[in-house]
């Protein structure tokens, strides 16, 4: 058997591969997918094959294309079970799991807790150790993953922040929120110049909240509104949530809102200040129009950014609170094709909601015609159980 010979030299390919990489960074995928392809047709060298694949398997993920990436680290558990193996295991461990596969996803991690054991190199134990961490939160095994990074933090002091972070998030969805709020302070004390700093800060407010304590969410958002002045925007929009979902002040909230976007000179915190106004209108005050007017004019100012997924939501919604059943559901198919979202279940509750739309406008053949779609994508979800179950309502009215 003759070996091929990579037709690109060494110094080349590391350059493509370092192109290719940024433009990952870049959100260009689909040309790092291209790139990646030239790469493994040019260099058959065993090295530059794995980073490939493993780095394909990164883009595709960040497409959505969740079977091609989990056919790409799975090739990779075969050709080089030890290529970056925590990171591969951990990922067809979530990619499982967003499939709703939990046996095989939790298969993964299993296979991960037992390799975990035999490794003494420093480095490679705290890389899987911070993922083993990652995948005890994915199966939501809160006190496990909280022991664990407990036992972690005399291991790793490089490692301190990132530990002392986890804590506090996994403390918080343990519902131990004083633990939480201890690590989270503990953070604020030590690391306020890292950039996780304001996701931290916003971090306690949400700990409060959940704790049942609005009014100390609202008196923390104050004082970070008031101490960090870079983060005064992010705070303020963060108290007109607790003002209006926590403390049912949905007038005070919009009063605020809408100071926001006067005074603001920085135009996300306009955006999102106007987008609460919006879901004030079309939650509290069940003002549709009054809703879809803020929602159709800032709908498309960041197309790409996770809000505009809920504001094309929001628009579909106040169609459907109107009884305008019929355009609710061209809204929310419309919504499904310009603002695709990633997350499985907001795309199943996207494309029930179209065929519940379209069920109360009378057309049922449309209603099935997108609820079969929606089982196909999403066989095991909630959303299409629940239209299964208007369909057998629809048979037993003799329909």
């Amino acid at each position: 058997m003759v070996l091929a010979t990579p037709l690109a030299s060494s110094a080349d390919t590391e350059q493509d591969l370092k192109d290719a990489y940024q433009m990952i960074r870049d959100g260009k995928y689909e040309e790092a997918l291209a790139k990646y392809r030239d790469i493994r047709d040019s260099d058959q060298s065993p090295d530059v094959q794995h980073k490939c694949l493993f780095w394909s398997g990164i883009a595709l993920e960040c497409l959505g294309r969740n079977d091609e990436a989990i056919g790409n680290f799975e090739a990779l558990t075969d050709v080089a079970p030890e290529f970056r193996w925590s990171e591969v295991l951990n990922k067809l461990a979530v990619r499982y799991r967003a499939k709703g596969d939990t046996a095989t996803s939790d298969a993964y991690i299993s296979q991960m807790l037992e390799r975990r054991k035999g490794v003494t190199d420093p480095k490679e134990a705290a890389r899987a150790d911070l993922l083993i961490g990652d995948c005890l939160k994915l199966k939501a095994d809160w006190p496990a993953a909280l022991e664990h990074y407990r036992k972690m933090q005399p291991l790793y002091p490089e490692h301190a922040e990132d530990i002392l972070f986890h804590i506090g998030a996994t403390a918080h969805a343990a519902k131990q929120y004083d633990a939480s709020l201890q690590a989270y302070r503990e953070y604020m004390g030590k690391y306020g110049d890292k950039p996780r700093f304001e996701e931290v800060a916003l971090r306690v407010m949400e700990v409060y909240r959940d704790a049942g304590k609005p009014s100390e969410a609202v008196a923390h958002l104050d004082r970070i509104a008031s101490e960090y002045p870079n983060l005064r925007g992010r705070a303020l929009i963060a108290k007109c949530e607790i003002l209006a979902d926590s403390l049912g002040n949905a007038s005070a909230s919009t009063d605020l809102a809408d100071a926001l976007a006067a005074e603001n000179s920085d135009p996300y915190i306009v955006y999102l200040a106007k987008y609460r106004a919006a879901v004030n209108d079309l939650y509290y005050k069940r003002d549709a129009g009054s809703a879809r007017a803020k929602l159709v004019e800032i709908v498309d100012l960041y197309p790409k950014d996770h809000l505009a997924v809920e504001i094309a939501h929001d628009i579909a919604f106040s169609y459907y609170q109107q009884g305008d059943y019929l355009t609710a559901a061209e809204r929310y198919l419309h919504a499904i094709v310009k603002y695709p979202c990633p997350v499985p279940s907001w795309d199943a509750l996207t494309r029930y909601m179209a065929g519940h739309s379209y069920s109360l406008a009378g057309d049922r053949v449309e209603a099935k015609r997108v609820w079969d779609d929606l089982a196909r994508r999403h066989p095991d979800s909630s959303w299409t159980r629940q239209a299964r179950m208007e369909e057998e309502a629809w048979t037993n009215d003799g329909q």
